[in-house]
Order: C-alpha cells, then sequence, then structure tokens
C-alpha cells in the first residue's frame, strides 16, 4: 500500500525531468516528505485489508473468533480504521506530491535543482562545480556518496548523485565524466579513504570514490 501510495508520486516527478536528463534524485527534505508521510495511511489501509481478509478465511475466523467479537464490533472496527486512513490520506497526499516536486536532475549541459515547496528549478553550468566530496558511513548497510558543490557567484548548493540510486549512478558515470571535461574544480576523498566502511569490492567503484571524475580510468565497467 505504501508503495501504491507513491507510485503518482514518482510520475509526478517523472514528468517534471527535462529532456536529456541522465541522472536525477530527491532532495533531502524532500524525500522526507515524500516517503514518510504515506505510511500513516499504508497502515490504516493495512489493517482494514487484513481485517477483511481475516474474515473471508473460515479456519483463521474460527481460530480467532474470540478475539475477532461480534460482526458489529468488526464493522465498527473498520469504520475507525477508515476515518483515521482518510484523514491521514488527505493531510500525507499533498505532502508526499510537494516532496516529490522537490528533485536534482543531470543533463549533459547543466544541473537543475528544485528545492522544497519552490515552484522553479535552479539551474547550473558544470562549470559552477566547485569541489567534489566522496564519502561513505555505514548503516545497517553501507552507503556511499559523491558529493557536489554548486556555486554560481549567487546561489550555492549541494547534492549527493549516489543518496537515491548508487547503480543508476554508476551507470551515468560516464556522463558525469564527459560534463566535467575540462572544467576546473577541487576534489575530495578523505570521507571515502580515511573511513572504515571503504570496502567495497568493485574496483571500478573505488575509482569512481577515489580519483575526480575527469582521471581516466583503468577499468570504465562500473
Amino acid at each position: 500500500m505504501w508503495g501504491a501510495i507513491l507510485l503518482p508520486g514518482y510520475a509526478l516527478r517523472e514528468s517534471l525531468l527535462p529532456r536529456g536528463a541522465f541522472l536525477s534524485g530527491g532532495t533531502y527534505y524532500g524525500d522526507t516528505l515524500f516517503f514518510t508521510p504515506p505510511i500513516y495511511p499504508a497502515l490504516a489501509i493495512g489493517m482494514i485489508l487484513g481485517r477483511l481478509l481475516v474474515r473471508l478465511i473460515p479456519a483463521a475466523r474460527t481460530a480467532l473468533e474470540p478475539e475477532l467479537g461480534e460482526d458489529t464490533k468488526i464493522t465498527s472496527g473498520l469504520k475507525k480504521f477508515a476515518k483515521s486512513g482518510e484523514l491521514a490520506l488527505v493531510v500525507a497526499l499533498p505532502l508526499c506530491l510537494c516532496g516529490a516536486m522537490s528533485f536534482w536532475v543531470t543533463t549533459p549541459t547543466r544541473i537543475e535543482i528544485r528545492p522544497i515547496f519552490s515552484t522553479t528549478a535552479s539551474s547550473y553550468d558544470w562549470s559552477s562545480v566547485r569541489e567534489i566530496e566522496t564519502g561513505c558511513t555505514r548503516d545497517r548497510t553501507v552507503n556511499y556518496h559523491f558529493f557536489l558543490d554548486l556555486a554560481d557567484g549567487i546561489r550555492t548548493e549541494r547534492i549527493d548523485l549516489m543518496q537515491n540510486d548508487p547503480w543508476s549512478f554508476a551507470a551515468a558515470y560516464p556522463s558525469i565524466q564527459s560534463a566535467l571535461e575540462g572544467q576546473s574544480y577541487g576534489f575530495n576523498n578523505i570521507g571515502f579513504v580515511g573511513a572504515l566502511c571503504a570496502t567495497y569490492p568493485r574496483r571500478s567503484w573505488r575509482e569512481m570514490l577515489t580519483q575526480p571524475p575527469t582521471h581516466r580510468q583503468s577499468s570504465s565497467t562500473p
């Protein structure tokens, strides 16, 4: 149910991406609004469907009859879940769609960032990349990071190209290399090289996180 509620948001985000985009993702605050609020109506809907399914299975109904009680009590419980789910959905859906509209996207010529609650996107040339910072953090799994610090003299932004899908980042890496070719930027890999989680077995991934993108890798296979 949580995934089903998110589908309209994904469709909306895809419709807003410019032509030629080769990598995109949500902003930090945008993804918080996108993924978190739908949990509450999804739980309510799941509880309703769970109770209905139990009533349709004779063996389960017989086993749980003392707990389920009379049909009137079940109906009353379902109505309560329905009311809470409806209220949660009314609140969650607009927040979810608002979060879906906050994203960053890269094209061969530009980087666009649409902040949370903004109706327009900020656009940067690839020459606006001032520094690239790589790193990794360990939670339940190891998360890898490839930050771009952007500045055009008026605005500054920071995005993580590996935040949403590191595999899509690896596939798009040659396009990132081409876009940065000839550009001047700093490169800082201390967050990866000096971290305990820097143990990814693929050689190409280690090279992507330890060498500047315009450094010619010995292996081009992600």
